[in-house]
């Protein structure tokens, strides 16, 4: 072990060494400490007030665990597709072929992985002036739910490894995984809808549906650990926690007695998550590095439309149709099936109006569309000399490059606000600024990546850049948000609440499509001389 532990400490001692030659990442680290001493600053301030009826920690905790069912049931179907790995393309090249023994080369992975998960897992972090203020919870309980995501991640990669060793090369056995899961998600599924439709509230209903997954393996031990350590029941928190420890290191056994060899089961996908990364740090979609590795069908050539700036965006479209991503992708349906999925609930809540329930949809899926942002088309065009050389304007060129993004934008507000809109029964004026209001924060979104490109360039750590886009990104979309509010409020009770909201919805559409044109201004030459793009 003393030639991993080696390893190890050279590994960090090299990052911290690498620190000193990029004040990028120095700033990067800065803010984001900053607002996590802020995050705890609030909390306090919070426990300053007076004292409010909090919401059942029951709610929290069957939140949690559909939380970490999506996650872990996702990393198992892609664990039956690719496999997982702990290991990099350098640890193939190094490790795999060094006399070293394979299980200290696990541990070695594994280590890794949880440093990697901790960085990952520090926006729960964010969380504890919210749930502090809602659920009542202390620093412990958030230790509890940091801890046990952690523990969830872990898991989901150790399983994803197993599970891919145990169905390699094995159909039936892929099916009949496939088969369990589909059945949990379905019982859950439909005794949410037989909740519903008995006329229970809405809440009561999801969270009698969540139960079934208490005997999920991993997802049910870590949920009921962390209500245990909340409600101050050590000793079972203990019991869950000896569980999943032992459930883990019982597969990890399994998985270096094994007959068959995890370095060749863990290479390919290796390969592939070189692959994304690659992508991700070469400011490329990542639609396109998957659709790399399964080939394309070329059917026709050239764009046989298009002039000036505008050939850039037909280039996008026509690449998007190449590789079968055009227009809704996975990511996009995924919004729009929880959008779906809320707005039905949300029509049963007869306490709320009908604006309020659009209102909502539109914050949480906005709240989503930050979370689930990626790297566009736009970014990659960057990399090639043709866009420098168009004779147009940089904010021109910024349109049209940008212009996939927005029309499926367009798309998913379409998707998601027109069905909900005539469901409720809501003016149609209001329905299509919910619509216009999904592609300005498209537009704010965009204006923020070029902002990020001018300062950053296209070196950096594209997962500490990428944390700190997530926070500038609420912290640009907060004073569109914030103002919208008050113009509401103010309007309400002179107006009436038809006129408030759609006051409150323009001032943020507003801002979001201002913040995106000076940023175009700003960024001006960031399209115009390919030396802004080549940073070291």
């Amino acid at each position: 072990m003393n030639v991993i532990g080696y390893l190890l400490k050279k590994q960090l001692k090299n990052y911290f060494v690498s620190l000193k030659k990029n004040p990028a990442k120095i700033a990067a680290y800065v803010f984001i400490i900053f607002f996590l001493g802020l995050t705890f600053v609030l909390s306090l301030l919070d426990k300053e007030e007076a004292p409010k009826k909090m919401r059942d920690i029951n709610e929290l905790l069957g939140i949690a665990a559909g939380f970490f069912m999506f996650i872990f049931s996702i990393s198992l179907y892609s664990g039956l597709e690719r496999g997982a790995s702990f290991f990099k393309m350098s640890d193939v090249n190094l490790l795999f072929t060094a006399p070293i023994s394979s299980k200290k080369v696990l541990m070695y992975g594994i280590i890794k992985q949880m440093g990697l998960n901790l960085f990952i897992s520090i926006f729960i972090l964010y969380q504890i002036p919210t749930l502090n203020r809602i659920y009542g919870i202390n620093g412990i309980g958030c230790l509890a739910i940091f801890i046990g995501y952690l523990t969830l991640l872990i898991a989901c990669q150790v399983c994803s490894m197993a599970l891919y060793m145990f169905s390699n090369g094995n159909p039936k056995r892929k099916r009949r995984v496939k088969i369990v899961f589909n059945s949990v998600l379905a019982a859950a599924g439909a005794l949410l809808i037989y909740q519903v439709a008995q006329g229970e509230d809405l809440i009561g209903a999801a969270l009698h549906a969540l139960r079934i997954l208490d005997y999920v393996p991993f997802v049910g031990w870590i949920k009921d650990a962390i209500g245990a350590v909340i409600q101050g029941e050590i000793h079972t928190a203990i019991i869950y926690s000896l569980v999943t420890a032992a459930a883990l290191a019982a597969i990890l056994l399994s998985i270096l007695k094994s007959n068959a060899d995890y370095y060749e089961d863990v290479l390919t996908t290796t390969e592939y998550m070189d692959e994304v990364t690659s992508a991700m740090q070469k400011g490329k979609p990542l639609l396109d590095s998957q659709t790399k590795l399964k080939g394309e069908k070329v059917k026709s050539f050239g764009l046989k439309r298009g002039r000036g700036a505008s050939t850039i965006f037909y280039k996008q479209m026509l690449e998007a149709g190449r590789s079968g991503k055009i227009g809704i992708n996975v990511s996009s349906a995924m919004q729009v099936v929880i959008a779906l999925g809320i707005g039905f609930f949300l029509n049963k809540a007869k306490e709320l109006d009908d604006y309020t329930k659009l209102l909502i949809i539109l914050g949480i899926m906005t709240y989503m569309q930050i979370l689930m942002s990626q790297a566009e088309r736009w970014t990659a065009e960057l990399k090639y000399h043709y866009i420098y050389l168009l004779p147009q304007p940089g904010v021109i060129k910024m349109f049209f490059a940008s212009l996939e993004g927005l029309i499926k934008a367009a798309l998913e507000g379409c998707f998601m606000f027109l069905p909900i809109g005539v469901l409720v029964g809501v003016n149609p004026l209001f329905i299509l600024l919910c619509i216009l209001a999904r592609i300005s924060f498209q537009m704010l979104f965009t204006g923020l990546s070029v902002l990020f490109q001018r300062m950053f360039g296209s070196s950096g750590n594209a997962g500490l850049l990428m944390m700190l886009y997530l926070l500038l990104a609420f912290v640009f979309a907060a004073p569109g948000i914030i103002t919208g509010v008050i113009i509401g409020a103010v309007m309400y009770s002179g107006s009436g609440a038809f006129l408030s909201y759609i006051a409150a919805i323009g001032t943020g559409i507003a801002y979001n499509i201002i913040f995106a044109f000076v940023v175009g201004l700003f960024s001006n030459q960031l399209f115009m001389q390919m030396e802004l793009n080549t940073k070291a």
